[in-house]
Formats: structure tokens, C-alpha cells, sequence
């Protein structure tokens, strides 16, 4: 299974609530932060506003938000008419994905962009349709449609075509044959005794040329890129099994529950007892409204 097939399996799409609203002109929406989400403007036009970017949105255009920013959405200068958008909210069983992480916090997919696959503009006509015309089945089509959406955006943002890409980190390893290698190596199999040296002879180069490489590729050094996919592989594990620590730690490469337990705190300010018990509860204050 390639890098990216796997990480969406991961990070799953569970739950999405969509909406579509007609906003009369002049409108200023301020969503807070939260779950990650998406607007499609279906006609007229507006302006989004996270803070950091403005940009002008008319019909076509997508916006998927993998970070949940807080951002605003308001009337476009000069437009008197009604806007019509579709609003998503979507819910990760991983949102700490490593993936997710380094995406922006805002992608714009305009129609030029989009067209350049046909499938993504069917999804999104058909999940337009959906929400507009509500039957059987139709959340968890919704779903699939969002995730087929989600894997064809997330395309369009791989290098070299650029737009918008992070300079650095996980898709820019993607793109990356020796960096590749080791990511790979390392998500198949996160438990084994993995070195530079190791990952090194995978990529075909010497040690000190491969450490510099990875580095400049992906922003971190290979022990804290290891160190990072294996704490999340036991976040998930925490979150997901009732496995014991020392069952969790060896099945992420440590060779103890109390070298596990140190390196967890050091990461997340809490041990892992402590982490599984917090998601513990919040999956009890929230399952009612998940229903």
C-alpha cells in the first residue's frame, strides 16, 4: 500500500455534517476553531479570512480546512447578491495525523484546478446534490464523497505542481525517492530498531549524506520523525485498544512501558495512563451528539 493510501486509512473520515446556506448580502460569518472543514461557494461570492490570507472565492471554488482555523467569511467587496455556500464539518478518528499537521491550514482549489480532474467534479456535484436533496444513505455517502475529495485535493498540493505546498515535511517526502524509502520502511513497520544507519542503507546513501538530506527534506532529523510517527501509532493504540502500556510500548518500538511512559510524557506533558483516560471521557461527553 503506498504512503498516502495508508495515512488516509488512518486518519478516516468518521463523521461529516453538511450545510447549505443562502447568505444575503451583506454577511460576516466568524467561525471559531475546531473541526477541520470545507466551503464550496455554489453561487455568488465572497471573501474568506483566516488571519494570516484573504482570498476572494466565487461559484466553483473550494476550500478544504485540514487545521480548522478560526476564520471569517464575509460579503465580497461590491457584491449585492446572495451568496449560496456549502459548509462542511469534518471529524478525523486521527486528526493528529502527521499528514494533516503539515498541510496548510487553508486550501483553495479554484474550478481551473479542479477541472483538471474530472472525478473531483463529479464528487462535488454529487455531494451538492446530496445535501441539497436529502435521502437513505445519504450521510454516508456524504462521507465517501468527502474522502474520494479529500485524496484528489491533497493531490493537487503534491510537489512539484506546488500550489500552495508546504516547502518542507510530508509531502514533500513523498516526492523524495530516498526520503521515501525511509518513510516508508518506518511506517510499515515503526516497531523495529530503527537507525540512521539502517534507514541510510535503505535510501542508498551514506549516513551523513542521508541525516543532511532527510533534514533539509523534511524540516526534522530522522530520530525525531521516528520518534514522532511512533508516538502517534501509540496515541492511536491508546486511544483505540485496551492493549497494556508494555503491550503498547513494544508495539512502537520501545523496549519498556517506563521508557515509553518517559518519552510520551516528554512529548505530550501528560503519561500515556493519563492520555487514554482524557479520550476516555471526552468519547463519554460526546457520543450522545455523534448518534
Amino acid at each position: 500500500m503506498d504512503l498516502m493510501s495508508r495515512a488516509v486509512e488512518q486518519m478516516r473520515l468518521r463523521r461529516t455534517t453538511f450545510v447549505v446556506r443562502e447568505l444575503p448580502s451583506p454577511f460576516d460569518e466568524r467561525h471559531a476553531p475546531g473541526s477541520a472543514g470545507l466551503h464550496l461557494v455554489l453561487s455568488g461570492y465572497a471573501r474568506f479570512d483566516d488571519g494570516q490570507v484573504e482570498r476572494d472565492l466565487g461559484p466553483g471554488d473550494l476550500l478544504l480546512l485540514p487545521q480548522a482555523p478560526a476564520h471569517r467569511i464575509r460579503s465580497a467587496p461590491g457584491s449585492s447578491a446572495a451568496t449560496r455556500v456549502l459548509t462542511g464539518e469534518l471529524a478525523f478518528q486521527a486528526p493528529d495525523h502527521p499528514l494533516l499537521s503539515v498541510l496548510p491550514p487553508a486550501i483553495h482549489a479554484p474550478p481551473a484546478l479542479l477541472a483538471r480532474s474530472p472525478r473531483c467534479l463529479q464528487h462535488l456535484e454529487q455531494l451538492a446534490e446530496e445535501v441539497q436533496n436529502p435521502r437513505d444513505g445519504t450521510a454516508a455517502l456524504a462521507t465517501c464523497l468527502t474522502e474520494m475529495l479529500v485524496i484528489e485535493t491533497m493531490r493537487f498540493f503534491t510537489p512539484p505542481a506546488g500550489v500552495e505546498c508546504p516547502v518542507g515535511g510530508w509531502f514533500s517526502g513523498l516526492s523524495d525517492p530516498a526520503v521515501r524509502s525511509a518513510l516508508g520502511a518506518i511506517h510499515r513497520d515503526p516497531a523495529a530498531p530503527w537507525s540512521v544507519d539502517s534507514l541510510a542503507r535503505l535510501a542508498g546513501k551514506s549516513r551523513s549524506a542521508f541525516a543532511a538530506h532527510f533534514s533539509a527534506v523534511m524540516k526534522e532529523t530522522p530520530a525525531a520523525y521516528l520518534t514522532r510517527w511512533r508516538l502517534f501509532q501509540a496515541r492511536a493504540l491508546l486511544r483505540q485498544t485496551e492493549l497494556s502500556l508494555e503491550d503498547v510500548a513494544l508495539r512502537v518500538g520501545y523496549g519498556s512501558a517506563a521508557a515509553f511512559s518517559l518519552a510520551f510524557t516528554r512529548e505530550h506533558g501528560q503519561t500515556p495512563g493519563n492520555y487514554r483516560r482524557a479520550q476516555r471521557d471526552d468519547r463519554t461527553e460526546t457520543s450522545p451528539s455523534q448518534t
